[in-house]
């Protein structure tokens, strides 16, 4: 039945998506996203990530950022020989190694755990100097001066924070959750799903290569 459902909505999910134009890839359009439309890797509910203690003591923001910076970002077919894996945080812990979602899922705990409001993001960027967009996850945190968001994956501490307002475009969030498991999803998923259905036109199925 499932199938089924999926033939005769595809033509109609394909006829909505071509007249939705998209205003703003932040605005919010849905809440109550499962977590496993977060991504293939994402097969735990997200009060999985804050069970257990952290071996890893930080005390400011500053700290969590010079932790991570010291990381080592490795692909999770190296590290996992899997295409996508999320780490718990205590396994990042111990590894140090890990790609994006596992660095930002760890942001995001220890931020909360801090009393500093954050929220765990996926999506695309567009890289600064480059024209190619691609997955990646992040954080979003506020402490009273505005939203910032944290770029977790970076390698170093000075492009680590930067307020929203300034780095919004490069950024193209599909779905986020707080500390809360509040879930929310944005109008970039929309911008995203027309691209690679214009793809999938214009070159056919096989030629698309996800995020």
């Amino acid at each position: 039945m499932r199938a089924l459902a999926r033939w005769a909505l595809g033509p109609i999910f394909r006829l909505l998506l071509r007249l939705h134009r998209a205003e703003d890839d932040w605005r919010e359009i849905r809440r109550t996203i499962p977590f496993w439309r977060f991504g293939p890797g994402s097969r735990h509910r997200f009060s999985w990530y804050f069970e257990g203690e952290s071996g890893v003591s930080v005390t400011s923001l500053e700290d969590v950022v010079e932790w991570l910076v010291a990381c080592e970002y490795v692909g999770d077919k190296e590290l996992f020989q899997e295409a996508d894996f999320w780490q718990h945080p205590r396994t990042f812990e111990r590894l140090r190694q890990g790609d994006c979602e596992d660095f930002a899922l760890w942001g995001w705990r220890k931020l909360n755990k801090l009393g500093i409001p954050a929220e765990f993001f996926v999506g695309k960027v567009v890289e600064k100097g480059q024209a190619s967009i691609h997955g990646h996850a992040w954080v979003v945190f506020d402490r009273g001066t505005g939203p910032m968001v944290l770029e977790t994956a970076t390698r170093t501490k000075e492009t680590a924070v930067a307020p929203l307002d300034e780095c919004r475009d490069q950024y193209r969030p599909h779905y986020s959750v707080d500390a809360s498991y509040r879930t929310t999803a944005y109008e970039g998923w929309v911008t995203t799903q027309k691209e690679d259905l214009e793809r999938k036109r214009k070159f056919g199925r096989r030629d698309i290569v996800g995020g």
